[in-house]
Formats: C-alpha cells, structure tokens, sequence
C-alpha cells in the first residue's frame, strides 16, 4: 500500500509539506498510521490526534481513529477548521 501524507496550515509549519509511506500491510487503521508516523518518522501526532487538535482525511473525507485504508490512498492531516 502507497500513502501520500499530505501536512496543512500549521501542520505544515511544523512538519514540512509531507511524505510518502509504502507498507507490505494489507489494512491499516488510522491510529496504526499514527503510530507509524510518530515511529518511523519522528513525527509524533498521538497526543493532538487524541484530543481532536488535528484532523485525518483520507482521500478528501475525514476519518476516525478506527477507520481502516485498504488501498492506496491521499490522508491530509490538518487542524480543525470552521466556516463562518
């Protein structure tokens, strides 16, 4: 599986404008990528993603911790956002 890890607004800031994850897995839950990034990428998320300071998208739709990838996929990482 390819994922494309897209950071925005002060997520970018903080960890440049992304990365691209190939893993051997199969499925991947969202929280795994977490872990994932915070292991293998020095990019530690656990704590804001926990507390809802950041938001996962994966292929433009927001996702929960529990959602499964199966497939090669696009997760935006961002702060909450509101409209007005």
């Amino acid at each position: 599986m390819l994922l494309t890890v897209k950071f925005f607004a002060k997520c970018r800031e903080i960890h440049g404008n992304g990365l691209i994850i190939s893993t051997d897995l199969e499925k991947l839950k969202i929280s795994d990528l977490i872990e994932i990034l915070s292991d293998n990428y020095n990019i530690n998320l656990k704590e804001e993603f926990k507390n809802g300071k950041i938001i996962v998208s994966k292929d433009f739709e927001i996702v929960s911790a529990n959602d499964i990838l199966t497939k090669d996929s696009e997760i935006g990482i961002y702060p909450p956002v509101s409209g007005g």
